[in-house]
């Protein structure tokens, strides 16, 4: 999408239908309404969701959109560390009005889905494969009704009626509608937008309190190692704040709005029934600032970043422009804190960064944002930054907030580089369904594999590991390119379903360079292709990656057929079982037709 100067003129509508030409290669009015549909519901992913959210990679979407025949009123379903994600999308003509009837459609989704016959009886296998891996004891349920059109009248009135739910204990708690019209997606799209701006400059808030007493109502905390204050303020100052500078109060590590439903609905409860004892029921928000100045019982703010309390700030906002609550918020109050953190690096950087981790330690939060300021990130993008691919700038992307900064340039964003990393050096089923696991730094996570020796975090990464890294990402984006060419050219479904993701491939790869070289004899060679600059079948490295991958990817076929024909085979469970990982090993490092794939020197 093109960088807009101004936000504010930004139209989720033309920049969608942009997004769609691009993507199917045709004129918007020539696209059929299931493109349309698939479009937006990508749309949404990657230029909102992705951006205020933990990302959902190409890889995933593909598995998690069952737009077909059968679909039970869902689009895509996406489950990932317990949260489950449900989209229904559509697309109108300038004007139109949604349905009353489809809003409540969309409503009894939950309660079509857990009903075993109707999933039984579809003949949407991806969507029974969604299906199966919900748990509906335990799981958070997000589902967005999408519409490029109005929602109002019935419609609107439908939004704001209880859904039916199947009967599973709390599950009203664990579950979040949400009804976004073309003005709503309009929204969306500026705040997902102003993530890429930065954080905001100067803000200013009062604190509550008669005017002109001579005793403040801010506490400042002048003689501690760092500058901070507490304050009570009004909740429409939060809101006017929100209203100005939008998810950009959020950019730093911090897990936007998504997540704990409970809280949410909890909050706005109380400012409805208690508005004036809403200051006693929270807990308040936690905030950094690059500097401040306290000027009676007003204290400016440059670069102000609410690392606690993004729930209590979007919640009171929301409440704000509902006209049932909208009074109770002008009544409500609020405990600030700010603390002065002028530096990102030493000893303040790293209090900075403790601050965020620990007063966050109770809510659901994107764990890759707490590692995203991590030594060895910024040492990894220093790297990348060393060399070009394909005549470009390489970017190492450790920041979710930035991608639209890096236009030309290719762009390494830092979970998708964990996956890859994992997947190859490890497995890739630790993972399924559970990102959290790339980021954990204890013995058992992936984190220190990926950016360690397996037991410890390096602060730096030396040349020969980096180099390491470096290729094994360039082979994942070759991988990825073919595969992708290959399913769309194919009509073969087990053919399509065995290659329906590259993480077994990058694992079934190691394993046949470990048996060609002997254990990790490999890595020699493979750190040659660490900027990536070779082409299947051209040259020496073009001709071992085109070997490598014939055989990677006839090994898998293989096995997922013959996988195929066993009794009570689900694709979901092969593509996600630790069975599937030993049976791969096995295989490959018995296999008696076995050919040797190394690299050969150039004559």
């Amino acid at each position: 999408m093109s960088n807009h100067a101004d936000n504010k003129k930004i139209q989720f509508r033309n920049a969608f239908r942009e997004f769609a030409e691009r993507f199917f290669g045709s004129e918007f009015g020539k696209l059929s309404s299931t493109q349309q549909t698939e479009g937006l519901t990508r749309y949404y992913i990657q230029e909102i969701h992705n951006k205020l959210n933990t990302p959902i990679s190409d890889d995933d979407f593909e598995s998690s959109y069952v737009d077909k025949s059968g679909d039970l009123g869902a689009d895509f379903i996406y489950r990932d560390d317990g949260t489950v994600l449900i989209l229904q999308t559509k697309f109108m003509s300038p004007g139109k009005q949604v349905d009353h009837s489809e809003i409540l459609r969309f409503q009894n989704v939950l309660d079509r889905l857990a009903d075993k016959e109707f999933v039984k009886n579809t003949k949407n296998k991806q969507l029974k494969e969604a299906a199966s891996d919900i748990d509906f004891e335990n799981d958070k349920f997000v589902l967005k009704f999408i519409a490029c059109a109005q929602i109002i009248g019935q419609a609107e009135q439908q939004t704001k009626k209880d859904a039916k739910l199947p009967p599973f204990a709390d599950l009203a708690e664990r579950v979040e509608f949400n009804f976004l019209s073309e003005e709503q997606l309009n929204a969306e799209l500026r705040d997902a937008l102003s993530l890429a701006s930065g954080i905001p400059d100067t803000c200013e808030l009062i604190a509550t309190g008669k005017r002109g007493q001579d005793r403040s109502g801010i506490l400042e905390l002048q003689e501690a190692p760092q500058h901070s204050i507490l304050m009570v303020c009004e909740a429409n100052q939060l809101v006017n704040l929100y209203d100005v500078h939008k998810s950009k109060l959020f950019t730093l590590n911090i897990r936007n709005y998504l997540g704990n439903t409970a809280t949410n609905k909890s909050i706005i409860a109380t400012l409805k029934q208690e508005a004036a004892n809403f200051y006693y029921y929270n807990n308040g928000i936690a905030c950094l600032a690059e500097s401040m100045e306290v000027l009676g019982n007003r204290v400016k703010v440059n670069g102000i970043q609410i690392i606690n309390g993004a729930q209590t700030v979007r919640s009171l906002h929301k409440a704000s422009k509902d006209p049932s609550s909208r009074e109770s918020v002008k009544q409500a109050k609020v405990l600030v804190r700010i603390t002065e953190a002028k530096n990102q690096y030493g000893a303040e950087g790293k209090f900075r960064d403790k601050m965020v981790r620990f007063n966050n330690t109770q809510n659901v939060i994107k764990i890759s944002d707490f590692r995203s300021n991590d030594p060895i990130h910024s040492d990894l993008r220093d790297k990348f930054q060393s060399y070009r691919h394909s005549g470009k700038e390489v970017v190492y992307l450790n920041k979710r907030t930035e991608l639209d900064t890096f236009r030309n340039k290719v762009v390494i964003p830092l979970e998708e580089f964990a996956k890859v990393i994992y997947a190859f050096l490890r497995e890739p089923i630790s993972f399924s369904s559970k990102s959290s696991f790339l980021f954990d730094e204890s013995e058992n996570g992936g984190y220190p594999v990926i950016f360690g020796d397996g037991k410890q975090v390096w602060s730096a990464m030396a040349d020969q590991d980096f180099r390491l890294r470096s290729a094994i990402w360039w082979i994942a984006e070759q991988f990825g390119g073919k595969l992708k060419e290959e399913k769309k050219n194919t009509s073969d479904a087990i053919e399509k379903a065995a290659l329906e993701r590259k993480w077994i491939l990058l694992f079934v790869a190691r394993l046949i360079l470990e048996r060609s070289y002997g254990t990790e004899g490999y890595q020699h060679d493979l750190t040659r292709l660490y900027k990536g600059e070779w082409s299947f079948g051209e040259g020496v490295d073009g001709k071992w990656m085109e070997e490598l991958y014939k055989q990677t990817k006839q090994t898998v076929l293989f096995k997922y057929k013959e996988a195929v024909n066993k009794p009570g085979f689900i694709h979901r469970n092969w593509m996600r079982s630790e069975n599937t990982v030993a049976e791969l090993t096995a295989f490959i490092n018995t296999a008696p037709f076995f050919t040797e794939i190394r690299r050969q020197v150039a004559k």
